[in-house]
């Protein structure tokens, strides 16, 4: 299987639209494309994580430790603040849900696989003819590129948002555009 690569702003919106029509299917893909946790987490998360006693969606979504890839018998869980377009989605959801322990569960009960989530983001791309390296890590690399550039491509603040203890993993994530090398070759000057 080849790595899975990032998805364009374009393809973003396009997928987001497409996933509208289903609550679950539209939730999972903003929560997964703007906190860019991994797939595993995302379905780990039960509704008490998000909804708070009140009744009102979380500011933010802390995935355990316990819950994290790697991170077994490690204390540190990782936070990530919610905007409020998931926010809404994640509200819609909720409200539509009823009763249930996993945020994105299944009919059966229990939430879903990683290959129901795989599947719901392939057939929504396959539908608008997206095709080429896409899976449900596209997600979490489209998030890392977007809060790498957002972070004035600082790659330590990068690896940190990604829960990243290694540079190296976060630079695999990162999608460096020959253009841009291109581009910088061009400026070179000695004079």
């Amino acid at each position: 299987m080849s790595a899975r690569r990032p998805f364009s702003d374009k393809e973003v919106l396009m997928i987001a639209d497409k996933l509208k029509e289903n609550k679950r299917n539209y939730a999972l893909f903003l929560l997964g494309i703007y906190t860019g946790f991994r797939i595993k987490e995302l379905l780990s998360v039960r509704v008490k994580d998000v909804v708070l006693p009140n009744g009102k969606i979380a500011n933010q979504l802390v995935i355990r430790a316990q819950d994290m890839k790697g991170r077994q018998g490690h204390k540190k869980s990782r936070a990530v603040v919610l905007s409020e377009s998931v926010k809404d989605a994640l509200r819609e959801w909720v409200n539509e849900l009823g009763d249930g322990e996993f945020l994105f569960q299944s009919r059966e009960g229990g939430a879903i696989s990683t290959r129901q989530a795989r599947r719901i983001i392939q057939d929504a791309c396959a539908e608008l003819g997206i095709f080429e390296r896409i899976g449900t890590h596209s997600m979490r690399k489209t998030y890392g590129n977007k809060i790498h550039k957002l972070l004035g491509n600082d790659i330590f603040a990068t690896m940190q948002a990604l829960g990243h203890t290694n540079v190296r993993n976060t630079q695999y994530y990162l999608e460096i555009g020959r253009e841009r090398i291109n581009q910088a070759t061009q400026s070179i000057s000695f004079g």
